[in-house]
């Protein structure tokens, strides 16, 4: 009995500190043993954190809470709630509320969280590109430069659920193909463990046109794949192009003029300029004669020009002074042919 009593004391002063008194202790002097009233209803997560759980909201009416000696505070869940809590997976969720009341009674409810995200909420990559392939070449090797860290979300509040990965292709075909100048189908495909995302564009490959006349070279290069057209010159920067008027850029030289390059190599006479400026590596082109058609052919042919030919024909001669060779009857004005001839035949040596 003196047991009962201390314990009946401890009991009073526990609700007289928690200010409760009048509602432990029931009319009759019972303990109270009833578990709390609670119903639970259905939410679907809000659109800033789509697949986070914060827990059921009292006082919007996601449940209720009835008891005589309440503790709606202690409400818990099989789950981990709060933005770094489990991460929610499309469609619903079952999930179990615990409730209890100042004396540890306790209730449960079953309720079902709606995740309705149907595809990952990422932003699409730009995908469009226009590219030219450089002079003789009929290919274009596909490497996009957008990997996984390149992928932003368009909802912040989202958690991925595992690793991104981003896999692209192009006509189908995997990064590190070559296609030919047209038009191409870009595909990424990005996606986490649960969620993905198609997103599409369109490669336009087109080639870059070389012409060799009489009198120059020209080079050609579609302008809508430039970002600064403007920019571009040959080898000598005073050598800029212009736009024509299906919107490429044109740059010409004579073949002794822009820095262009002359060098021979078997029976041709091969004359190389590039063009700077360009957004990726410079851009080298040539054109290539048979030897005789630049020395030989008339006037109105010539290839190049006296002043080139005369150049060449200094270098052979620095070049049979070198190895002591000598002509009997070297000419003072201009070269003939087989002198010429014979000069680019040094240079090939």
């Amino acid at each position: 009995m003196a047991e009962l009593r201390v314990w009946f004391i401890c009991l009073f002063l526990q609700a007289a500190l928690q200010g409760t008194l009048g509602e432990l202790v029931k009319l009759d002097g019972d303990i109270d043993n009833d578990p709390p009233v609670v119903t639970c209803n259905d939410i679907t997560l809000s659109t800033d954190l789509p697949n986070s759980f914060l827990g059921l909201n009292l006082y919007t009416g996601e449940y209720t809470y009835s008891d005589d000696n309440p503790a709606p505070s202690e409400t818990t869940y099989n789950v981990t709630t709060g933005s770094n809590g489990d991460v929610f997976p499309p469609g619903q969720t079952p999930v179990t509320m615990f409730a209890i009341d100042v004396f540890g009674n306790l209730a449960t409810c079953l309720f079902y969280v709606q995740n309705t995200l149907t595809e990952l909420p990422v932003t699409c990559p730009d995908l469009n590109r226009d590219v030219n392939v450089g002079p003789g070449e009929t290919t274009f090797t596909f490497n996009p430069d957008f990997g996984a860290n390149d992928v932003v979300k368009s909802v912040p509040g989202y958690r991925y659920h595992g690793a991104v990965h981003v896999d692209l292709s192009l006509d189908g075909l995997p990064v590190g193909s070559a296609v030919t100048a047209g038009r191409h189908e870009v595909v990424a495909i990005i996606s986490d463990d649960v969620l993905s995302i198609t997103c599409t564009g369109i490669l336009i490959v087109e080639e870059v046109e070389v012409s060799c006349s009489i009198t120059e070279m020209t080079i050609k290069i579609p302008n809508r794949a430039l970002e600064d057209p403007q920019s571009l010159h040959l080898k000598d920067s005073a050598c800029k192009g212009f736009e024509d008027s299906d919107g490429n850029i044109v740059l010409s030289t004579p073949y002794d003029n822009c820095g262009t390059a002359i060098q021979s190599s078997g029976d041709n006479i091969i004359f190389s300029n590039v063009v700077t400026g360009l957004e990726r590596d410079d851009t080298p082109f040539q054109c290539v004669f048979p030897m005789d058609q630049v020395v030989d052919g008339t006037p109105s042919e010539k290839i190049i020009s006296d002043k080139g030919i005369k150049s060449l024909l200094r270098l052979g001669q620095a070049i049979m002074s070198t190895f002591n060779i000598r002509f009997t009857h070297l000419p003072s004005a201009a070269p003939t042919p087989a002198i010429a001839q014979f000069a680019l035949h040094l240079l090939d040596h």
